[in-house]
């Protein structure tokens, strides 16, 4: 005896991918539904695309910054990490033989990018060191020539390497309402 289907439960099982998991011409087997599958939400997906967008362009910095690399000595101190930040702003952080950090900050230049004293400037980024002072607080040289280093390697780099998409300091700073104080 033939099984015998709805053209209903056809459709249905057809529209859902399942139209050739039906046994037909099996006396008495009953027909199940499969399981769904896990479905993953708008936010789900956005996530895991922003996840793919920051390795990418942590990718991108590492080209940008190299030889320089995590655990790199440059004279008194040490790459400790390296990576964009959720301010859209390149990071190299390097650390002291005492355990201070400093941070060397890249960001995408502009035009008014000269009047807020850079470390060093190159045709696409501005590089600043934040060492948690107002951009007059002295700071030892071998943080300076570490950080000058690194900026050495951006203008070296920056023809060869996939463009970068970073915050300028400008449009951080216009994001968040800092004013900086101008001298």
């Amino acid at each position: 005896m033939k099984q015998r289907i709805s053209r209903r439960s056809f459709v249905r099982l057809g529209a859902t991918g399942l139209g050739a998991a039906i046994p037909l011409g099996v006396a008495g087997e009953r027909l199940t539904r499969l399981p769904r599958r896990q479905r993953t939400t708008p936010a789900h997906n956005n996530a895991a695309i922003d996840q793919a967008r920051d390795a990418a362009t942590d990718a991108a910095l590492l080209q940008l910054v190299s030889p320089v690399a995590v655990g790199t000595r440059l004279g008194g101190v040490s790459v400790a990490a390296i990576g964009v930040d959720r301010r859209g702003i390149g990071v190299v952080t390097v650390v002291d033989a005492q355990g201070q950090h400093w941070h060397a900050e890249l960001a995408r230049r502009t035009s008014d990018d000269e009047g807020l004293n850079p470390i060093a400037l190159s045709r696409n980024y501005s590089v600043y060191l934040r060492n948690g002072g107002s951009g007059s607080t002295p700071t030892d040289q071998h943080v300076g020539r570490a950080v000058l280093a690194i900026a050495r390697n951006v203008k070296r780099n920056e023809d060869a390497t996939s463009a970068l998409q970073l915050a300028s300091r400008s449009e951080f700073w216009a994001a968040t309402g800092y004013k900086p104080a101008r001298a």
